[in-house]
């Protein structure tokens, strides 16, 4: 039994045998699912490939997430070489600091703790990539980031660390002590100036860059509430001179202590591709390719997906109706991470797609496969439908799309809309949520597929002639 026929045996199971009819006989006779009800119990299968083409959009938030990240990666087999930097800001602890800095404050040391959560590269136990840390030459400003976006940084380095090569977690805090000179600064800034809030805060202290050695082979994400740390003495009164700690953390803020709002601390993460020498050559953000040797790949938080054409199957479908009922229709999204040790996406979602390669969104609900009104209940789904990682098959589990394929057959439309449901989509990986509130995690995992593993597979009985 090879991997395809073992996916869809498992996924399907005795669903397809039993020959389960999908829509009732009251439909339309143009409805491809319809048919005398009695009918061949032989099932009958077809693979249609698809038309894959890589995109890569134009513009990803990359601020207020649950991580940032750092490094560099080479894949020449897959996404080329990839470049991360991280910028953020700490939050301005102001009654902490009003309660125990004063006069008498003298420094022990400033320093930062990184808590690593995810890596990107191919074990290398051996390996120590070397982090610095610099401060920004300008306060980030209170908008969102993208992508795309950087921050300038100053060119002195006010600390640094190594991080090893590994996946197992053994070593998940990066821990930097900052200059001392730096450090002294710091203190006597907060002794001596009346920082009101964070804003006043950011004037003084503009924020920090994360940047990695050029000679980097692996990308690291670090959580949002990794913090510095100021370790000092003060005087207490009625006490004895005492040793304290404050911790600045870096998580990002959309409200200040006096409860205004907005992104007053904020951090996000700069991500660049070359694909020079990879199968995406040419790509360029904001467009579309078919990609060298039929390759694609669909990446978290990137903007690197695969577009779905579905109209050669929605075509084959109207030749094949009539005569015939069908039962099931599954995509198989066959991936090939090419021993790289890449970890896949645990889910993807498909928006729909329209001419003009963006997602298509009504009342600024982006709409997508399954997705619940103001789209057609096409399924009666609640929310999009995803294709689920599957670790024992150790690939995605097949998809289910004979309603979404009833739907374009019917030219429906979305419910009051005058717009058709498209015959194209998205392939898009989502982003995991973590911590209290669910905030999105982007932690870079992608798939790499082939145009030629990557099809549909339609399960269909043929309807028997009316015997009178």
């Amino acid at each position: 039994m090879n991997l395809l026929t073992k996916k869809l045996f498992n996924y399907l199971g005795l669903a397809v045998l039993s020959a389960l009819f999908i829509f009732s006989c009251q439909q339309s006779e143009e409805s491809l699912f319809i048919g005398d009800p009695d009918f061949n119990d032989t099932v009958k299968t077809e693979s249609i490939n698809l038309s894959i083409t890589q995109y890569w959009a134009d513009s990803v938030r990359s601020s207020l997430r649950y991580n940032y990240q750092t490094g560099q990666f080479i894949d020449l087999e897959g996404i080329g070489k990839m470049t991360a930097k991280a910028y953020f800001q700490p939050q301005y602890p102001i009654k902490l600091v009003d309660s125990l800095i004063n006069s008498s404050s003298s420094l022990d040391s400033l320093t930062i703790n990184f808590l690593r959560s995810d890596i990107l590269g191919v074990e290398d136990a051996g390996f120590q990539q070397r982090l610095t840390l610099h401060q920004l030459n300008d306060t980030l400003e209170n908008r969102d980031y993208y992508t795309f976006q950087s921050a300038s940084y100053n060119s002195e380095i006010l600390a640094s660390g190594y991080q090893p090569g590994k996946k197992d977690g053994a070593v998940d805090t990066l821990y930097m002590k900052v200059d001392e000179s730096f450090a002294e600064d710091f203190i006597l800034a907060l002794k001596t100036q009346d920082f009101q809030d964070q804003r006043d805060f950011n004037n003084f202290f503009k924020g920090l860059a994360l940047i990695s050695d050029e000679n980097s082979k692996f990308i690291y994400s670090y959580q949002y509430n990794s913090y510095m740390t100021l370790h000092f003495s003060s005087e207490v009164p009625g006490l004895e001179t005492k040793e304290f700690k404050i911790n600045f953390f870096f998580n990002s803020s959309t409200q200040d202590v006096n409860g205004n709002t907005g992104n007053y601390n904020t951090n996000f993460t700069n991500l660049d591709h070359d694909f020079t020498g990879s199968p995406l050559d040419g790509l360029t953000r904001g467009g579309e390719i078919k990609p060298r040797g039929g390759y694609f790949v669909g990446q978290n938080g990137t903007g690197l997906v695969p577009r779905i054409n579905y109209q050669n199957v929605i075509e084959r479908l109207k030749e094949i109706k009539g005569g015939f009922i069908v039962n099931n229709i599954s995509l198989i999204l066959n991936t090939e991470r090419l021993a790289r040790g890449m970890t896949s996406p645990e889910s993807c979602y498909m928006p729909y797609a329209n001419s003009r390669n963006r997602v298509v969104q009504i009342d600024s609900v982006i709409q997508s496969i399954q997705t619940p009104s103001p789209s057609i209940p096409i399924g009666g789904s609640s929310s999009p439908y995803t294709i689920m990682y599957d670790k024992s098959l150790q690939d995605y589990s097949p998809l289910n799309l004979t309603a979404y394929s009833q739907a374009v057959v019917d030219n429906a439309d979305f419910i009051n809309r005058t717009e058709r449901i498209p015959a194209e989509f998205f392939i898009q990986p989502q982003f995991p949520t973590v911590g209290n509130f669910n905030q999105e995690s982007n932690n870079l995992n992608f798939f790499q597929g082939n145009e030629q593993n990557t099809s549909v597979e339609v399960y269909y009985v043929e309807v028997l002639e009316d015997s009178e």
